[in-house]
């Protein structure tokens, strides 16, 4: 998904720090993807709707490409190569996850995600890439999409058939590419010549408070008394 600060219109956790946050989010994803409790994961998912429920047709919009996964393993449940609970179990975890990215992890934007990664002291050159990898990956894709669509436009209709369709998609799709692979040589250029050596400079200075350490505490001791339950069948403090 877009890591875009416009993409989730609402961001009920922009009064955190971006370091908190991220933090939380990270692990309540960790822990929605090992839960195998079907009621648990639909109240995960419940919460998580209820709270972006202003932005739901753009949360609807982002989550169909994950039904390409999810149909998968009904395949699989049906010709018995997954238990049903167990198919279910993962569709649940993959849209848990999904939902819980988009509400505290997209409304950051990539701009801030990277300047959070620096502040908390992940390597600069993985920042790096991620950062113009994120960037430059969706140029190639709206060139594809933009190429596609042309070629569509323009196609004879007495030229028919599905290999002469992949022929043209192979072809627009090697064409893309080799733009990209020249852009990025052009860009990596003029990087170099402006001073950039590697890493994503950090600009921003971040102040934790209170608030953030709270949301930090109740989200790791959430994950916390759910594994020990799930290890061993009764909460810690009984």
């Amino acid at each position: 998904m877009y890591l875009n600060a416009l993409e989730i219109r609402r961001d009920l956790l922009r009064r955190f720090d971006p370091r908190a946050r991220l933090c939380a989010a990270l692990a309540l994803i960790a822990a929605a993807v090992h839960v195998s409790n079907l009621v648990i994961l639909a109240g995960i998912a419940a919460v998580c709707l209820l709270l972006l429920c202003r932005d739901f047709i753009c949360i609807i919009k982002r989550i169909i490409p994950l039904e390409v996964f999810c149909v998968l393993f009904l395949i699989q449940s049906f010709f018995g190569l997954l238990e049903p609970h167990a198919a279910f179990v993962y569709i649940f975890r993959i849209h848990c996850a999904a939902l819980i990215y988009m509400l505290g992890i997209v409304p950051m934007g990539l701009g801030t995600l990277a300047q959070t990664l620096a502040a908390l002291r992940v390597n600069s050159k993985l920042i790096s890439i991620l950062y113009l990898t994120h960037r430059y990956i969706y140029l190639l894709r709206d060139t594809v999409f933009c190429s596609v669509q042309a070629m569509r436009l323009r196609q004879n209709p007495q030229a028919k058939g599905i290999l002469f369709t992949w022929k043209a998609y192979a072809a627009v799709f090697a064409a893309a590419l080799a733009a990209a692979l020249k852009s990025s040589e052009d860009v990596s250029a003029a990087l170099r010549q402006r001073g950039f050596d590697g890493a994503v400079p950090q600009t921003r200075i971040y102040h934790w408070r209170v608030c953030d350490t709270i949301l930090v505490t109740l989200t790791f001791l959430c994950v916390i008394i759910y594994g020990t339950y799930t290890a061993y069948k009764h909460f810690i403090f009984v």
